[in-house]
């Protein structure tokens, strides 16, 4: 699952505590609050290398302290905004 944590500049899709759920190889629509495809090359290839069991550490997306969560900054759309964290929980 990824949850938006803190948003800078104007996001017209997503919203603080949003969520997209990943399931394998599909997003559960039903279960996804909003999904903005300008935001998803920067947060696929991490979602996939996680489910495949990739260590969130290695990556740098998290530390030792907190090996369950991995977080993700600044997935840019071309009209400028960011995202600036993004939160991935690995289930």
């Amino acid at each position: 699952m990824i949850e938006v944590v803190k948003i800078k500049g104007k996001r017209p899709v997503y919203k603080v505590g949003g969520k997209i759920l990943i399931d394998g190889p599909k997003i559960d629509l039903e279960k996804t609050d909003d999904l903005c495809i300008n935001a998803l090359p920067s947060l696929l290839h991490y979602a996939v290398a996680l489910e495949g069991g990739v260590d969130p550490v290695k990556l740098g997306l998290t530390t030792e302290k907190d090996p369950d969560d991995a977080y993700i900054s600044n997935a840019l759309t071309p009209e400028g905004h960011t995202l600036e964290e993004e939160r991935l929980f690995l289930e």
